[in-house]
């Protein structure tokens, strides 16, 4: 997984020097787009987990917009595009989604059709494959899609809306609240350029960058859609950030503000030196780790009423009074409101950057799935002290890893609570299986058929239980 990596890192430099080819310190900016995203703590902690989320649909989907931007021919698109539908479903929808609008708004109606061409020639020859595959394997054929969009939220109730703004909270926090500024921002100066000039999007560089925000912003809107996360870690949306990371630095390029950082020099060294202390002891006192959990609850079981609080609290410490005092006191010191604006925003990312990141080197809790968790690594010690195989298991995947992955029971399968008999057939009855081993939100979820199991132990975040 890191090859893919160190791939992508590899494709954001050649994007953004083709994108900004033009600019005489493309160099410089491909750079600085690499930074933005290899120190992104969402990029960093996807970018050493086994998932082909941060790696492999990551570097898949990147090259493919290589070569896109780089106007390759068909022949070079084909077999890019089957790597995308290859590596996970939801590669070739978000590609599809942000080409198709590329098209409509640039007006560039004649390539439609050969859009459809191409995502159709590459489908068919997927299932063809893919069909071979699972015949001899004997899979089912359809496993991928009912795993993967049968998560997808059904409707849109209060509780898969909320869901829904929860996600997109956490992602907000992991992926820097001043970076998602930076591009929202960016953004809307991008499209109030496009609107005000009708000129705009014929130029060829401009063209790109549109293109690049249209992939980032389909690939956050289908999963606000979906609503989902990895217990309190974000996955998904990190294929966004290679092209939020490119879009960014390609904005910045056009603007002269380190053209006025280099002329405030002096000032701003000074101002930046005290601004990092003030920040890091405020951090360090009253943030501690913005990216845990306000609650452990499941969201049919959260108490609103209770959350609203420490959410506010953690919002405002993490994100409001940073800016506020950061912005305040560059404007005092710049005497200049909009490029203090800026460089509070810049200076603010850098800083959460290193700050999120050396606290996930210090930590000793779980930086990912299930984030904030403790005692992983002594619940394997007890399986293996008393001799528990993997197949007498019922636990998650973040336990499954180390168990076998093929032979463990998982959690998202098994809870059951409106089949209780089916439960009892096929997990109760079944004489293999002989723990449960989950955490206190997951009780609630198995409804009655708890009753099967009593509690044996209670291992830092973990709970174990024997079937009676």
């Amino acid at each position: 997984m890191v090859l893919f990596n160190v791939l992508t890192v590899i494709l954001i430099y050649l994007i953004t020097k083709e994108i900004l080819k033009e600019n005489k310190h493309r160099d410089y900016w491909a750079l600085a787009a690499v930074f933005l995203y290899i120190f992104n703590p969402l990029a960093l902690i996807n970018s050493i987990i086994v998932e082909p989320d941060g790696s492999l649909v990551n570097f898949s989907l990147t090259l493919f917009l290589y070569f896109f931007i780089k106007k390759k021919s068909y022949f070079f698109l084909l077999p890019a595009l089957l790597f995308v539908f290859f590596s996970k479903e939801v590669g070739p929808i978000v590609l599809f989604g942000s080409l198709f609008l590329f098209y409509l708004i640039t007006k560039n109606y004649k390539k439609i059709p050969s859009l459809f061409t191409l995502f159709l020639s590459a489908g068919v020859i997927t299932g063809i494959v893919w069909f071979i595959y699972t015949s001899f394997a004997k899979f089912d054929f359809l496993a991928p899609l009912k795993f993967n969009f049968g998560a997808a939220q059904k409707s849109f109730g209060l509780v898969n809306i909320l869901t829904s703004f929860w996600t997109l909270k956490i992602f907000f926090y992991f992926a820097v609240p001043f970076f998602i500024l930076l591009f929202l921002i960016f953004t809307i100066l991008f499209y109030r350029n496009a609107i005000k000039n009708k000129d705009f999007l014929k130029n060829n560089e401009n063209k790109n960058i549109l293109f690049i925000n249209l992939f980032s912003w389909v690939v956050l809107l289908l999963y606000f859609y979906v609503g989902d996360s990895s217990y309190g870690f974000i996955k998904y949306q990190d294929i966004a950030m290679p092209t939020m990371s490119i879009f960014i630095t390609s904005i910045l390029s056009k603007s002269n503000i380190f053209q006025y950082i280099k002329s405030k020099k002096k000032i701003l060294i000074k101002s930046s030196i005290i601004l990092i202390l003030i920040l890091s002891i405020f951090f360090i006192v009253f943030v501690k780790n913005p990216l845990i959990p306000e609650f452990d609850e499941t969201r049919t079981n959260v108490n609103l009423s209770e959350i609203i609080k420490p959410v506010l609290i953690n919002f405002s410490l993490y994100v409001l009074i940073p800016f506020i005092f950061t912005i305040t006191f560059l404007s005092v010191k710049l005497k200049k409101f909009k490029a203090a604006f800026l460089i509070s925003l810049l200076l603010l990312t850098i800083f959460v950057y290193s700050y999120i990141n050396i606290v996930h080197m210090t930590a000793d809790y779980s930086t990912h799935f299930r984030y904030g968790d403790i005692g992983k690594k002594e619940v394997l010690e007890y399986l293996k002290e008393n001799n528990i195989s993997a197949k007498e298991i019922i636990t998650h995947i973040n336990l499954g890893y180390y168990l076998g992955l093929s032979e463990y029971h998982e959690v998202v399968f098994t809870h059951y609570r409106d089949d209780p008999e089916l439960f009892r057939k096929e997990y109760v009855e079944n004489e293999e299986i002989n723990y449960l081993i989950i955490w206190n939100r997951d009780i609630s979820k198995f409804g009655e058929n708890i009753k099967y199991f009593e509690l044996e132990k209670e291992i830092g975040s973990y709970y174990v239980y024997k079937k009676i």
